[in-house]
């Protein structure tokens, strides 16, 4: 598996947190948004000393979903693997010789 990593999106990490007041915010929002793209940084809406919202360049937004898309996948193959490691079940390719008749195989006409 690999990560699309995007060099403006990792500016996040090395650059000093913007921050704006929460009143500012309000007042022109869209000025806020725009000053994440431009500088390609998080801005933290500060409502007194308290962080009351980030904003993020869509870059960093498409990183953050494609980021966490990424670690989902691979708690599902951790967790897939290990109900395999822990299983008493036999498990088969396509390529085992028992694969064709398991795959041929069809259960009686009474069983639900």
């Amino acid at each position: 598996m690999k990560l699309n990593i995007e060099k403006e999106a990792l500016q996040v990490a090395v650059s000093k947190p913007i921050t704006v007041d929460f009143a500012e915010f309000q007042a022109d929002p869209k000025a806020v948004f725009d000053l994440a793209e431009r500088e390609k940084s998080v801005v933290h809406v500060m409502d007194g000393e308290k962080i009351a919202s980030v904003v993020m360049s869509q870059a960093q937004y498409t990183f953050a979903l494609d980021e966490i898309e990424s670690l989902y996948d691979v708690i599902d193959e951790l967790t897939v693997n290990d109900d395999l490691a822990n299983s008493d079940e036999k498990t088969y390719s396509v390529s085992d010789a028992a694969f064709e008749q398991i795959r041929d195989w069809k259960p009686d006409e009474g069983w639900d």
